[in-house]
Protein backbone atom coordinates (compact mmCIF):
# COMPACT_ATOMS: atom_id res chain seq x y z
CA UNK A 1 0.00 0.00 0.00
CA UNK A 2 2.90 2.55 0.70
CA UNK A 3 4.26 1.85 -2.88
CA UNK A 4 1.18 2.55 -4.39
CA UNK A 5 1.19 5.70 -2.53
CA UNK A 6 4.08 6.98 -3.27
CA UNK A 7 3.38 5.51 -7.19
CA UNK A 8 0.57 8.16 -7.02
CA UNK A 9 1.79 11.00 -5.67
CA UNK A 10 4.66 11.13 -7.81
CA UNK A 11 2.13 10.97 -10.58
CA UNK A 12 0.27 14.05 -9.17
CA UNK A 13 3.80 15.09 -8.63
CA UNK A 14 4.74 15.29 -12.31
CA UNK A 15 0.86 16.79 -13.79
CA UNK A 16 1.41 19.61 -11.43
CA UNK A 17 5.08 19.89 -12.94
CA UNK A 18 3.93 19.94 -16.46
CA UNK A 19 2.22 23.54 -15.42
CA UNK A 20 5.23 25.13 -14.85
CA UNK A 21 8.12 23.44 -15.52
CA UNK A 22 9.15 23.97 -19.30
CA UNK A 23 11.24 20.31 -19.53
CA UNK A 24 8.11 18.22 -18.23
CA UNK A 25 6.20 20.54 -20.37
CA UNK A 26 7.75 20.07 -23.62
CA UNK A 27 7.63 16.51 -23.00
CA UNK A 28 4.25 16.08 -22.39
CA UNK A 29 2.47 18.73 -24.14
CA UNK A 30 4.71 18.97 -27.13
CA UNK A 31 6.84 15.08 -27.44
CA UNK A 32 3.15 13.89 -26.43
CA UNK A 33 5.47 10.85 -24.07
CA UNK A 34 4.08 7.46 -25.08
CA UNK A 35 2.01 5.82 -21.91
CA UNK A 36 4.05 3.02 -22.11
CA UNK A 37 7.00 4.94 -20.78
CA UNK A 38 5.34 6.55 -18.00
CA UNK A 39 6.07 4.19 -15.45
CA UNK A 40 9.79 4.68 -16.42
CA UNK A 41 9.19 8.39 -15.44
CA UNK A 42 7.15 7.60 -11.89
CA UNK A 43 9.19 5.16 -10.91
CA UNK A 44 12.23 7.50 -11.22
CA UNK A 45 10.26 10.40 -9.99
CA UNK A 46 9.70 7.87 -6.74
CA UNK A 47 13.08 7.28 -6.29
CA UNK A 48 14.08 10.90 -6.70
CA UNK A 49 16.01 10.28 -9.46
CA UNK A 50 14.32 12.33 -12.42
CA UNK A 51 16.91 15.22 -13.01
CA UNK A 52 17.40 17.56 -16.20
CA UNK A 53 19.56 14.83 -17.43
CA UNK A 54 17.52 11.40 -16.85
CA UNK A 55 14.29 14.24 -18.64
CA UNK A 56 16.02 14.45 -21.62
CA UNK A 57 16.93 10.34 -22.05
CA UNK A 58 13.43 9.74 -21.42
CA UNK A 59 12.79 12.34 -24.46
CA UNK A 60 15.09 10.36 -26.57
CA UNK A 61 14.00 6.98 -25.61
CA UNK A 62 10.42 7.78 -26.51
CA UNK A 63 11.21 9.66 -29.31
CA UNK A 64 13.53 6.91 -31.17
CA UNK A 65 11.96 3.62 -29.57
CA UNK A 66 8.39 4.41 -29.56
CA UNK A 67 7.92 7.16 -32.25
CA UNK A 68 9.92 6.83 -34.62
CA UNK A 69 10.95 3.06 -35.03
CA UNK A 70 6.94 2.85 -33.68
CA UNK A 71 8.08 -0.31 -31.42
CA UNK A 72 6.29 -1.09 -28.02
CA UNK A 73 9.04 -3.27 -25.85
CA UNK A 74 7.09 -2.92 -22.85
CA UNK A 75 8.42 -6.20 -20.90
CA UNK A 76 12.25 -5.00 -22.10
CA UNK A 77 12.02 -1.49 -20.51
CA UNK A 78 10.51 -3.32 -17.76
CA UNK A 79 12.86 -6.18 -16.82
CA UNK A 80 16.16 -3.98 -18.14
CA UNK A 81 15.48 -0.55 -17.16
CA UNK A 82 12.52 0.07 -14.83
CA UNK A 83 13.10 -3.12 -12.50
CA UNK A 84 16.88 -1.92 -12.08
CA UNK A 85 15.70 1.18 -10.57
CA UNK A 86 13.87 -0.44 -7.63
CA UNK A 87 17.51 -2.78 -7.09
CA UNK A 88 19.73 0.57 -7.61
CA UNK A 89 19.00 4.22 -7.20
CA UNK A 90 22.72 5.26 -8.38
CA UNK A 91 21.91 7.73 -11.38
CA UNK A 92 25.02 7.26 -12.92
CA UNK A 93 24.01 3.46 -13.25
CA UNK A 94 20.67 3.85 -14.41
CA UNK A 95 21.44 6.72 -16.82
CA UNK A 96 23.60 4.02 -18.65
CA UNK A 97 21.03 1.44 -18.35
CA UNK A 98 18.67 3.75 -20.23
CA UNK A 99 21.48 4.55 -22.57
CA UNK A 100 21.53 1.13 -23.45
CA UNK A 101 18.18 0.23 -23.85
CA UNK A 102 17.60 3.27 -26.34
CA UNK A 103 21.06 1.85 -28.26
CA UNK A 104 19.69 -1.58 -28.74
CA UNK A 105 16.26 -1.12 -29.93
CA UNK A 106 17.35 2.42 -31.78
CA UNK A 107 21.56 2.94 -32.21
CA UNK A 108 22.67 5.87 -33.83
CA UNK A 109 23.47 4.51 -37.41
CA UNK A 110 19.12 2.95 -37.87
CA UNK A 111 18.01 6.26 -36.26
CA UNK A 112 20.09 8.04 -39.15
CA UNK A 113 18.62 5.19 -41.45
CA UNK A 114 14.86 6.15 -40.39
CA UNK A 115 14.88 9.80 -40.77
CA UNK A 116 16.54 9.58 -44.13
CA UNK A 117 13.36 7.60 -45.30
CA UNK A 118 9.65 8.77 -45.74
CA UNK A 119 9.08 10.33 -42.66
CA UNK A 120 5.91 13.08 -43.12
CA UNK A 121 3.01 10.75 -41.37
CA UNK A 122 5.04 9.59 -38.78
CA UNK A 123 4.14 11.04 -35.04
CA UNK A 124 8.13 12.49 -34.42
CA UNK A 125 8.37 14.63 -37.13
CA UNK A 126 6.57 17.66 -35.96
CA UNK A 127 8.83 17.37 -32.48
CA UNK A 128 11.81 16.97 -34.74
CA UNK A 129 11.33 20.23 -37.07
CA UNK A 130 10.17 22.24 -34.06
CA UNK A 131 13.64 21.33 -32.60
CA UNK A 132 15.51 21.63 -35.31
CA UNK A 133 14.54 25.55 -35.58
CA UNK A 134 16.18 25.87 -32.13
CA UNK A 135 19.14 24.50 -33.37
CA UNK A 136 19.16 26.99 -36.40
CA UNK A 137 18.56 29.70 -33.78
CA UNK A 138 19.02 30.13 -30.37
CA UNK A 139 16.55 33.07 -29.72
CA UNK A 140 13.80 30.94 -31.19
CA UNK A 141 11.38 30.08 -28.24
CA UNK A 142 10.97 26.62 -28.04
CA UNK A 143 8.99 26.88 -24.91
CA UNK A 144 5.86 28.38 -26.69
CA UNK A 145 3.11 25.68 -26.54
CA UNK A 146 0.62 28.14 -28.29
CA UNK A 147 2.80 28.37 -31.33
CA UNK A 148 3.46 24.66 -31.15
CA UNK A 149 0.00 23.77 -31.82
CA UNK A 150 -0.96 25.96 -34.48
CA UNK A 151 2.37 24.94 -36.50
CA UNK A 152 1.49 22.24 -39.44
CA UNK A 153 3.92 20.32 -41.50
CA UNK A 154 4.30 21.81 -45.01
CA UNK A 155 5.75 20.16 -48.19
CA UNK A 156 8.50 22.76 -49.49
CA UNK A 157 7.89 20.80 -53.07
CA UNK A 158 4.40 20.29 -52.90
CA UNK A 159 2.24 16.99 -53.71
CA UNK A 160 0.47 18.79 -56.10
CA UNK A 161 0.83 20.40 -58.06
CA UNK A 162 4.26 19.26 -59.38
CA UNK A 163 6.89 21.38 -61.27
CA UNK A 164 7.70 20.16 -65.04
CA UNK A 165 10.72 17.95 -65.19
CA UNK A 166 13.60 19.20 -65.46
CA UNK A 167 13.54 21.61 -62.61
CA UNK A 168 14.85 22.30 -59.40
CA UNK A 169 17.03 19.42 -59.11
CA UNK A 170 14.84 16.81 -60.32
CA UNK A 171 15.36 15.20 -63.93
CA UNK A 172 11.71 12.81 -63.39
CA UNK A 173 8.31 12.50 -61.77
CA UNK A 174 9.28 9.04 -59.82
CA UNK A 175 12.59 10.83 -58.76
CA UNK A 176 10.69 13.82 -57.22
CA UNK A 177 7.79 11.85 -55.11
CA UNK A 178 10.63 9.68 -53.77
CA UNK A 179 11.60 12.35 -52.35
CA UNK A 180 8.48 14.83 -51.01
CA UNK A 181 7.68 13.34 -47.58
CA UNK A 182 11.47 13.23 -46.21
CA UNK A 183 13.06 15.64 -43.79
CA UNK A 184 14.62 17.83 -46.15
CA UNK A 185 11.69 18.84 -47.98
CA UNK A 186 8.83 19.48 -44.80
CA UNK A 187 9.18 22.81 -42.50
CA UNK A 188 7.08 23.74 -39.95
CA UNK A 189 4.23 27.09 -40.74
CA UNK A 190 1.42 29.05 -38.30
CA UNK A 191 -1.66 27.48 -39.89
CA UNK A 192 -2.56 30.87 -41.38
CA UNK A 193 0.62 30.95 -43.22
CA UNK A 194 0.48 27.14 -44.16
CA UNK A 195 -2.99 28.19 -45.89
CA UNK A 196 -1.75 30.36 -48.24
CA UNK A 197 1.17 28.57 -49.23
CA UNK A 198 -0.27 25.39 -49.53
CA UNK A 199 -0.11 23.72 -52.88
CA UNK A 200 1.67 26.11 -54.58
CA UNK A 201 5.46 26.12 -56.05
CA UNK A 202 8.62 26.80 -54.08
CA UNK A 203 8.64 29.81 -56.48
CA UNK A 204 5.15 30.96 -55.44
CA UNK A 205 5.67 29.97 -51.96
CA UNK A 206 8.82 31.90 -51.97
CA UNK A 207 7.37 35.28 -53.00
CA UNK A 208 4.14 34.88 -50.51
CA UNK A 209 6.53 34.62 -47.39
CA UNK A 210 9.20 37.51 -48.43
CA UNK A 211 6.02 39.70 -48.72
CA UNK A 212 4.62 38.27 -45.21
CA UNK A 213 8.04 39.41 -43.47
CA UNK A 214 8.68 42.42 -45.38
CA UNK A 215 8.17 45.47 -42.75
CA UNK A 216 6.41 47.98 -45.34
CA UNK A 217 3.46 45.35 -45.92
Amino acid sequence: MENIDKFINAFKDIVEQIKTNCNFKKLFSFLGLNTKVYPLLISLKVENLLSERMLKLIEALDLRVYKIKRTDPRARLYREVISQIKINSNSTQIESEIKLFINKFMPDPLFQHYLNQNIYENPATKFILWEHEKYNDSSFNDYDSCTYVDCQKEHIFAQNPKPTFPSYGFEIEEEYFANIDRLGNLCLLEEKLNKQCRNKLPDQKKTILSTISDPKN
